[in-house]
């Protein structure tokens, strides 16, 4: 805890000293806070309400164990108000101990029974303890569709098994099938619905999430019934594309509109959101992600965006506020911003380079934090190999394939219009060579990092 010199507080009384640390409070000069709380203690060690107003701040700088400690002082000191239960739940939730927050929450309304702030609390446990099930923090890797050279509208489904397994290997839990890597806006919907199946199928019995894209459709009816579709094939989530929600010339009303109405067509199927690219470019204002991270059945949604500081405008209301309880999540498909992206709400990354690298991806994911040297040069390299990996993508995702895990089946077959392939295509192929080399030779090297052991006396 914060120790403050007892001289410092004799110039206020304990209820001056919490009625400045209310306003620091307003401020969110949450250390500020922290100090004249604690002052207040000093005065008096009797009154809930100051051990109260100190845990809400130290939620603020994101010490939740400090916050826990100050929430349990309430519930100790007042039994029956539901106030330091919904202290105590909030610490316990930003710990990721959703089941025992979800009970503090559900004790305080035994108190307290009309309090929403605690029945707010309810459902979001029930919903991160959900979401997990759903879409994991980490890795998603989108899962490229490998067509017959001999016969292009046939999908060479041994060599697909053969990816999945070597992703699974490679640490990944959870699969974008229908996704940019498997083309799913030029596939039918039939198509897209068996590609579904399949990978869900092999990812079944591994208890592995798979979360796919229904294709843009001419109606939000038609929509909702590919949704229904894909999610009985054994998706977890099925993504809808921000674009296909309005027109280009409509504003967010209509996307909020047109989601409202998926909504009640396809009952409670996840939904995640794509900022896609097609047929238009379209983003989250950060009025609509607000709005759209509200929606019951939105669970998360995939960024598109260039710049760190985009993302984390948009999640300055939704994720990065650590007073909010919020189980929605956002995954990045930008390889070099990503990793910034998690001080402030990203939850993983799910962009096209999983599919090149997925074991540095995945131990990248797992051990930035104690790793720290080791991880910014690994975040480098993929820095670098990103424009090799997004030109011509997914042709080129399938050339590298086939070099880097020396599998003759896969050759650059695909439904997309075929690229023109200039006098550089030759050199695009030599640096995809050069990258599998050096994706093997960092793939080796981390795998023989360990990662170091947390310092336990380091509180969150």
């Amino acid at each position: 805890m914060t120790e403050v010199s007892p001289d410092l507080s004799q110039s206020y009384s304990a209820v001056e000293l919490k009625e400045k640390g209310n306003e620091a409070v307003r401020t969110k000069n949450w250390s500020e806070a922290i100090s004249l709380f604690t002052k207040a203690i000093q005065l008096d060690t009797t009154n809930e309400v100051f051990y109260s107003n100190r845990s809400l701040a130290h939620v603020g700088l994101k010490q939740y164990n400090h916050a826990l400690e100050d929430a349990k002082k309430v519930v100790d000191l007042k039994p029956e108000w539901g106030r330091g239960y919904q202290r105590k739940g909030t610490a316990l939730y930003f710990l990721e101990k959703y089941q025992e927050a979800k009970e503090t929450f559900e004790r305080g309304l035994s108190f307290d029974p009309e309090n929403s702030a605690l029945k707010s609390g309810v459902n979001f446990c029930e919903r991160a303890l959900r979401i997990d099930s759903i879409v994991p923090k980490g890795i998603i890797v989108p899962v490229p569709i490998i067509f017959s050279k001999d016969n292009p509208s046939d999908i060479l489904w041994d060599v697909v098994d053969k990816l999945l397994d070597w992703y699974t290997n490679s640490g990944i839990t959870c699969f974008w099938a229908s996704s940019p890597a498997s083309e799913y806006t030029h596939l039918t919907n039939e198509e897209c619905v068996e590609f579904t199946k399949r990978v869900a199928e092999r990812c079944r019995s591994r208890k592995l999430s798979v979360v796919t894209s229904v294709r843009p459709q001419n109606s939000i009816q038609e929509c909702a019934e590919e949704i229904k579709k894909l999610y009985q094939c054994g998706a977890s989530a099925v993504i809808v594309d921000l674009a296909a929600l309005a027109q280009k010339n409509e504003n967010d009303v209509k996307v909020i509109e047109n989601l409202h109405t998926l909504a009640k067509l396809t009952g409670d199927i996840p939904l995640g959101i794509y900022e896609s690219k097609l047929p238009y470019p379209r983003f989250f204002s950060t009025g609509l992600l607000k709005t759209v991270s509200g929606m019951n059945n939105v669970w998360f949604y995939i960024d598109s965006s260039a710049s760190l500081q985009d993302t984390q405008d948009k999640l300055q209301t939704v994720v990065s506020s650590s007073s909010v309880l919020s189980p929605f999540r956002c995954y990045s498909t930008n390889g070099t911003l990503f990793l910034s992206g998690t001080d402030f709400g990203v939850h993983g990354y799910a962009g096209p380079a999983a599919s090149f690298m997925p074991k540095i991806y995945d131990w990248l994911w797992k051990n930035s934090k104690d790793n720290n040297s080791i991880a910014k040069n690994v975040h480098a390299f993929l820095s670098i190999a990103e424009p090799t990996i997004k030109y011509l993508y997914p042709f080129n995702l399938k050339i590298f394939l086939k070099m880097h895990l020396q599998c003759e089946e896969i050759d650059a077959i695909s439904k997309l219009p075929q690229p023109s392939f200039g006098d550089d295509f030759q050199e695009n192929i030599l640096r995809l060579s050069h990258l599998s080399d050096a994706a093997a030779f960092v793939t080796e090297g981390v795998s023989e990092t360990k990662p170091k052991k947390p310092d336990s006396s380091v509180l969150l």
